[in-house]
């Protein structure tokens, strides 16, 4: 019995240290890093504005204002994304020190904006070397792709409105009311994501997944498969 009691006055010092960290952990540093990360593995300056606050369930992280994420400098439309606003969850070992690692995303009512420029590229081309947060070259090298220094345990979006233009044809595409819950928790794993969203007027249901995450982004040819209802 004694060593009962003893055990959950440990756990009781330990829960009161955790927590104590947590309330002390400051969130504006770990935005700022998110927001750094975020614009290493993308090639595109991040902004955050607004209030930082502290969540701690469901997991540890930030919770900020506004935030945008810059367009490639060929596209004049405004932000590739914008949201109202944006939660950053981080792997809690980051109590302890360390690099903050983040795993997992949210974003709520975000405007995104898709571009095929006449020539071909693509604004959405993320993590590439030598690449500016602008999207612009630097030092005259050509740029060259890497590996995105990012896993999302999961990433969701809710009520989003999406769209996807291509300059070389005219043609313009959009998606209102965009729900997406994305699971990606090994760079060279499996992407599985469930989706629904409106097109004309009519909701679209989607499920699927996709293998070999990081050799898709890379430029392979992977295995995907998807259940779409409308």
């Amino acid at each position: 019995m004694r060593w009962i009691i003893r055990l959950l006055g440990l756990a009781a010092v330990l829960a009161a240290f955790v927590l104590g960290a947590l309330f002390f952990l400051p969130g504006e540093r770990i935005a700022k890093i998110a927001a750094e990360q975020i614009t290493r593995a993308t090639g595109r300056a991040v902004t955050m504005s607004g209030e930082t606050r502290l969540s701690l369930y469901p997991v540890l992280g930030v919770a900020t204002g506004a935030v945008e994420i810059a367009n490639a400098d060929w596209s004049d439309a405004g932000p590739m994304l914008r949201a109202e606003s944006f939660k950053v969850g981080v792997d809690p070992r980051v109590l302890w020190g360390g690099e903050i690692r983040i795993t997992g995303l949210e974003v709520v009512a975000p405007e995104i904006r898709l571009e095929r420029a006449a020539d071909g590229r693509v604004n959405w081309a993320l993590g590439v070397e030598g690449v500016a947060p602008s999207g612009q070259s630097e030092g005259g090298t050509p740029a060259q792709s890497a590996r995105l220094g990012l896993t999302l345990d999961r990433a969701l979006i809710t009520g989003a409105r999406l769209s996807l233009t291509d300059h070389g044809t005219g043609e313009v595409l959009e998606l209102t009311d965009l729900d997406l819950d994305l699971r990606w928790p090994d760079y060279d794993g499996t992407a599985t994501l469930e989706a629904a969203f409106r097109r004309g007027g009519g909701p679209v249901t989607v499920s699927g997944r996709l293998d070999e995450v990081g050799a898709f982004i890379e430029g392979a040819v992977t295995g995907v498969s998807a259940t779409v209802a409308a």
